[in-house]
């Protein structure tokens, strides 16, 4: 059963996380939506670990930086987060961001 509420968007941009539990860590996210993403990353990072993410949008402003985030599921060096109640102007910039990414042409 598909337990996904939002659709998730190709994408390939730098990001990188940290944590209490862990050290920080630099991954390129796969996908995104405006309630989370996936990343691929050198480290393994636990189902459950609560994670600050930096997403370095290739829009030429400073990262976004989404403090309360979850890992909901975890495979080898890929996992996915859930971002949790971004602020205001994080969540606006998110979904202008994800916005240009689904009217944007596919290549072919």
């Amino acid at each position: 059963m598909e337990r996904r509420q939002t659709l998730r968007l190709k994408a390939q941009f730098r990001s990188s996380f940290s944590s209490p539990e862990m050290v920080e860590g630099e991954g390129t996210v796969e996908d995104l939506s405006h309630t989370g993403c996936r990343i691929a990353t050198l480290l393994q990072v636990p189902q459950g670990t609560s994670l600050e993410i930096r997403l370095i949008l290739p829009d030429d402003l400073p990262p976004l930086t989404v403090e309360s985030c979850i890992v909901r599921w975890s495979r080898g060096h890929e996992f996915g987060v859930q971002f949790l109640d971004p602020r205001e102007e994080d969540r606006a910039r998110l979904t202008r961001f994800v916005g240009t990414i689904q009217s944007s042409p596919s290549p072919s």
